[in-house]
């Protein structure tokens, strides 16, 4: 992926979302060294997020820059604690995909981690319809309710990149881009990932 820094986290999203690809097409082990790599790049968006030069000039109401001018220190520890959330949160929909890829054959149900589901949460709010997605993703249930019913990341996506700064829209899109793919229609009416293939032998 050319034109972006090493640990620039549209790196992770761009191998994520290729994963779920290779997977959809059948090519399994294509898919399995994507996720992996989309993996090892999430931890180096965190190398990314920690480097990141976090301005206070686009904190918010008069009130807010206020009190950055006199708890700059504190504004921007905050500040950055929310960028990691959300880069973890995006690492944890690629750590489900790559759980549910892995999957044997003949495990039937299991669980998404209590801490993936903890880092959606505290990275998008608990009424999210992609956490719901990535739980049904791993018992093989068919996707909650219909389009309408789901409040999905992408509905909200345009309005959070706007207010966003420059420097940290990188991170911003990633993480939507990563969640984005679960807007497909196929994923939310038709239980996709019960049917995606775990191994060669399901396209014979």
């Amino acid at each position: 992926m050319t034109g972006f820094t090493d640990s620039d986290p549209r790196r992770a999203a761009g191998y994520s979302n290729a994963a779920l690809g290779a997977w959809m097409t059948g090519d399994i082990d294509g898919a399995v060294g994507l996720i992996e790599t989309a993996a090892h790049q999430w931890n180096k968006s965190e190398d990314w997020i920690a480097e990141l030069d976090i301005s206070l000039a686009a904190t918010g109401t008069a009130f807010h820059l206020m009190l950055a001018a006199r708890h700059g220190e504190v504004f921007t520890r905050l500040r950055r604690a929310k960028l990691f959330a959300l880069c973890r949160g995006a690492a944890a929909i690629t750590k489900t995909i790559a759980q549910r890829l892995t999957k044997a054959p003949e495990a039937k149900r299991s669980t998404m981690p209590d801490d993936s589901v903890a880092a959606l949460e505290s990275a998008f709010g608990p009424n999210c319809a992609e956490i719901e997605i990535c739980k049904r993703m791993m018992t093989n249930e068919d996707a909650c309710g219909s389009p309408c019913e789901l409040n999905f990341l992408g509905d909200r996506w345009s309005d959070e990149a706007r207010r966003t700064p420059p420097e940290i829209r990188p991170l911003v899109d990633a993480a939507y881009l990563t969640a984005g793919l679960h807007r497909l229609p196929p994923m939310q009416q038709t239980g996709l990932y019960e049917t995606l293939p775990t191994n060669r032998e399901d396209f014979a």
